[in-house]
């Protein structure tokens, strides 16, 4: 049964969600509701750590930004409860957290919630939290809310104070004030009190802008990024049972093939099966207006009521309306978007035939939710929102989509549904609140020249960090980047990035901004590939040409591989939604907008994230040597961008580096240090985890030998036979008495065509050590021999590898002298202990035979006569050597 054939049931498991709505009221019961992420645990970690380190009588301020619905309430909720209750700090399940919360333990607190949005002012808010954490009346604490911090500061009785700044649950509407500076002055009042301020930015001061700017200068501000909540469902609420992942890849590339436009990215999507994307796109936007709603549960519930679907059955956003249709009917801004879209339901549908009314009103579901972050949709965002797809290609699901919107719009009152676009295809939406004056202003700063022509591919290509978790963070330059026909050298911003091959880290460097027209950067010998990410509209051929042209850094050492990542061309529409975006984020002047601009620069991003995936991962190409090569279908549906390169890369190492060994696993410096401490030096060679190192990395470097049953390290002889044992030999003893630097020594076993890591490397000298074949120089002076192997080995301080002071004779020397003195040819190599026992066995009947016989004695008898000086000679060299020993 094809996977697309299933139900969800499936596929997922859905998990129930414990909503908690109101945080201050159960903090034992927010915590155990708290689901940890990466990023959340870190966050809490440095929070609770910043409380420990305070010194007595100083303080500091801690804020959280993000969207709304992201979870920065229950984040401060969780903070709150290790603070205040020590009993639930032990409860942790994070591992990180805990230890931080039980540097807690030697101080006391008292934890202060004031709640915004129930009083008047912050002032009388502030009044309201302390009268209830101290007692009196608001009165006494009213006023300068500095003044009110100290004088609670004096009544926590010589504990810290923790003041939580929130708004507060259930407010019938959002906040709408100018807090920043009494809450920046509350801040700056802190750090010489012994109180800790942690605020939530949200509503009207989450931009931190204008005359919220004190905020940024006060506080340290964290921000909750919405791919927090993403996590959670895919980890927490909607677990994939063992082997679904490889089944949803299938049901993805179905959507993929059947549903026009249908490019959000496969982590993103795996993730939130059941859930369409789109729906957690918009949850901000909907918790705008419906105060209630908030995605985790909402994904939690939808997906439990959507086991017995179809697999290609998602929750879409038609499931949204139905879940808020009451409170965003309640919402005042909302009242003219309602009054047009109940006009619609009830005449505009009817126009159409009647097998067709329920798509229609689908449609007008969907678009309203589009719409509620002030952009509305295209047809074609529709299309890929209800997963549509046309059943002849005379009827396209985006030309059925459009001709209905073109209708609704016709019969809509004042044309309330069109909204053109210059160069791109018309969106519609419903008019949401004051929404016409922000569009205006929006589109009044895009039409503005761009200051810098590159700063919307620079603006895009911060996006590929959303798609691969692995890529480092925006490369953005502060200063616009000069015309290059003026003559200015523009420097390309670039990283470290490796990528692991036959279980091999292999360093490269990565060039996010490769224009057409920057300067190239001179290849490095500490890297053996380089990625330049073209920007759109660059020549990538032109590129790799001038790449392929440029002169070798050094004759000794290989030239790093070069790969263009060559993007498709952006659209008009795509650009359009750039400018858009770019406007958002820099023009002070929308700031004005508040919560509206928020939302949609944060629905424009996540339409930008998924103009990046088409523009590099879908339709990219990989331009090498040449040849052009397309992602293949792993490598689109990876996480990670290591995986990615690591499988484009891994027949050029191939060909450049044919005897590298496989291993087992990735190789690290913990591996090697484990088996130079307890393999090599002989330390706990048989232990069971060292013997599956040895396996795994020793034996395919051919520095161990099966010895039965188990491994030990072989012997030099044996070790000889792999190419880099006898290269790193060679280059010893041509050195005669000096040392190797060990730079150079790390170049030879790294040359083609071993290629051999630093990881790697290290393995080879420690076994030609153990062997007794070399020796290691230190910086200070030192040296490391075979007795100090067991030692631990700090491979930055190693200066050299030199010859061996004492030469140790190998097993095959020792066999060849026993076989000799014997006369057994047949004795085997004494390597493992049975073959030592026959050698032990056959000398010491050899040296009985040899006193039994008394050679030298029985020379001494014979008559000067029989003697000739050859005899004589051969006989003081015999009482010399054979009789001494």
């Amino acid at each position: 049964m094809k996977s697309s054939q299933g139900k969800i049931k499936d596929f997922v498991e859905p998990q129930a969600y414990d909503e908690v709505h109101d945080f201050a009221a159960d903090p034992a019961r927010a915590l155990a509701a708290y689901c940890f992420t990466d990023a959340t645990s870190d966050l809490l970690a440095r929070w609770l750590d910043a409380l420990a380190d305070l010194p007595r009588g100083r303080g500091a301020g801690r804020a959280l930004a993000g969207l709304r619905g992201v979870g920065k309430s229950h984040t401060l909720a969780a903070f709150a409860a290790l603070v205040s209750q020590p009993t639930l700090r032990p409860t942790v399940p994070d591992a990180h957290v805990a230890t931080s919360a039980r540097r807690l333990t030697n101080r006391r607190y008292t934890v202060v919630r004031a709640e915004r949005g129930t009083r008047a002012t912050l002032s009388e808010e502030l009044a309201a939290a302390f009268t209830k954490a101290f007692g009196g009346y608001p009165a006494e604490w009213a006023g300068d809310e500095a003044a009110a911090l100290a004088r609670a500061v004096a009544h926590a009785g010589g504990s810290t104070l923790v003041l939580v700044v929130d708004t507060a649950y259930g407010r019938a509407s959002r906040v709408s004030r100018d807090d920043g500076a009494a809450l920046g002055a509350l801040a700056e009042a802190a750090r010489g009190l012994d109180a800790f301020v942690a605020l939530a930015l949200d509503d009207d001061i989450a931009g931190a802008e204008g005359p919220n700017v004190a905020l940024s200068r006060a506080f340290p501000i964290d921000y909750l990024e919405p791919e927090h909540l993403y996590q959670v469902a895919g980890s927490y609420l909607l677990k994939k049972p063992a082997g679904a992942r490889e089944r949803l890849h299938e049901i993805y590339l179905a959507l993929r093939q059947t549903v026009p436009h249908f490019n959000w990215s496969e982590p993103r999507f795996a993730a939130l099966y059941p859930v369409h994307p789109v729906v957690a796109e918009v949850a901000s936007s909907v918790r705008l207006h419906a105060h209630a709603f908030a995605f985790l549960p909402f994904a939690a519930q939808a997906a439990q009521r959507a086991t017995g679907r179809p697999a290609l059955s998602l929750v879409l956003l038609d499931e949204v309306f139905d879940h808020t249709e009451k409170e965003l009917r309640g919402a005042k801004e909302l009242r003219e978007a309602f009054a047009a879209y109940d006009e619609l339901s009830a005449n505009g549908v009817a126009q159409f035939p009647a097998l067709q009314r329920l798509q229609v009103r689908l449609v007008l579901k969907n678009l309203f939710v589009l719409s509620l972050d002030g952009r509305g949709a295209t047809a074609r965002d529709l299309v890929a929102a209800m997963l549509l797809h046309g059943e002849t290609p005379e009827q396209s699901a985006g030309a059925r989509v459009e001709e209905i919107l073109r209708r609704l719009a016709e019969a809509a009152p004042d044309g309330a549904l069109a909204l053109g676009g210059e160069g791109e295809e018309t969106c519609y939406r419903f008019a949401v609140g004051s929404n016409g004056g922000f569009d205006a202003a929006l589109a009044k700063a895009v039409k503005l020249p761009l200051a810098d022509s590159r700063s919307v591919n620079h603006l895009l290509a911060s996006f590929a960090h959303s798609r691969f978790e692995d890529y480092p963070g925006a490369h953005v330059a502060s200063d616009a980047a000069p015309d290059p026909s003026a003559g200015v050298v523009v420097a390309l911003d670039s990283f470290d990035f490796s990528v692991v091959w036959r279980g091999s880290t292999r360093t490269g460097r990565v060039f996010p901004h490769a224009g057409g027209h920057a300067p190239l950067p001179e290849s490095s010998g500490a890297h053996e590939w380089e990625l330049f990410v073209a920007e759109p509209g660059t020549d990538g051929p032109q590129l790799a040409e001038r790449l392929n042209a440029r002169p070798a850094r050094d004759a000794a050492d290989a030239t790093p591989l070069s790969v263009v990542w060559q993007p498709a061309e952006l659209t008009a529409e795509e650009y359009s939604l750039l400018r858009r975006l770019h406007a958002l984020r820099s023009d002070p002047s929308l700031a004005g907008f508040g919560e509206a601009a928020r939302v949609a620069a944060k629905t424009l991003a996540s339409r930008a994230e998924r103009v990046w995936t088409r523009l590099y991962v879908d339709e990219g190409t990989l331009i090498i040597d040449g040849g052009r090569f397309r992602f293949t279908s792993a490598a689109r549906s990876a996480p990670r961008l290591a995986a990615v390169f690591a499988e484009v890369l891994a027949p050029l190492f191939a060909a450049r580096h044919p005897q590298h060994p496989h291993f087992a696993g990735a190789l690290c410096e913990q591996d090697v240090a484990r088996l130079v401490e307890e393999f090599f030096s002989g330390a706990n060679a048989t232990d069971a985890a060292v013997q599956q190192l040895a396996e795994g990395f020793a034996l395919p470097l051919g520095l161990a030998s099966p010895r039965a049953g188990s491994y030990a390290h072989a012997s030099c002889e044996e070790a000889s036979r792999a190419p880099w044992v006898a290269s790193l030999l060679a280059l010893v003893e041509s050195a005669g008495t000096q040392s190797v630097p060990v730079a150079e020594a790390r170049r030879a076993l790294a040359r083609p065509p071993s290629g051999l890591g630093r990881e790697a490397f290290h393995l080879v000298v420690a076994a030609l050590v153990a062997c007794g074949r070399v020796e290691l120089t230190t910086t200070a002076g030192g040296l490391i021999t075979r007795r100090t192997l067991g030692r631990a080995v700090n491979w930055e301080e190693i200066a050299g590898v030199c010859r061996a002071t004492d030469v140790h004779l190998g097993a095959a020397e020792l066999t060849d002298w026993a076989q000799r003195l014997t006369g057994r040819p047949d004795l085997p190599q004494i390597i493992d202990p049975a073959a030592r026992d026959a050698a032990r066995l056959a000398l010491s009947g050899w040296l009985e035979a040899w006193r039994a016989d008394d050679p030298l004695e029985r020379f001494d008898g014979l008559p000067d006569s029989g003697l000739t000086t050859r005899a004589a000679r051969l006989a003081v060299a015999v009482r010399a050597t054979y009789g001494a020993a």
